[in-house]
């Protein structure tokens, strides 16, 4: 299968340029070095309430800045919490399932899509499913 044609927030398609309201709001999470060693500790306790200084080591690419005794402390000490923030990125759907959502094609995986649905969810759809799952959406004359 050919798969869908990518769009990225860059193009100057008539889609883009002409609706300015083609915006969503999505959540994503901080990047991990961005985060204090407090601040993934937490992460990590929100996400795996299991972890354990080797996740810690891990989410610092094998360079911790504290020691599993200060990671124990801090592990007793701060509440859980994901470390996300919400970002407008540019949506312009060119799919849409059964039901009626709308999916735009952020990128590939060597054997899937990566999708971003028109409630911000983001997620994957193999290239076997695809055609099955989704079909183009159709734009009138007035909207190309």
């Amino acid at each position: 299968m050919a798969g869908p044609e990518l769009k990225t927030p860059g193009d100057d398609s008539p889609e883009r340029r002409d609706n300015p309201s083609g915006w969503l709001k999505v959540r994503v999470r901080i990047p991990s070095g961005a985060l204090s060693a407090p601040e993934l500790v937490q992460r990590l306790k929100f996400y795996k309430p299991t972890s354990g200084y080797r996740d810690f080591v891990t989410a610092r690419g094998g360079s911790p800045e504290i020691g599993e005794e200060e990671f124990r402390r801090l592990w007793n000490r701060v509440a859980p919490h994901p470390h996300e923030r919400d970002e407008w990125v540019p949506f312009v759907p060119d799919w849409t399932d059964s039901e009626g959502r709308r999916y735009q094609v952020l990128g590939e995986e060597p054997d899937a899509f990566r999708l971003l649905r028109d409630d911000g969810v983001t997620g994957q759809c193999s290239r076997r499913d695809f055609p099955a799952l989704f079909r183009p959406i159709v734009r009138t004359g007035e909207d190309s």
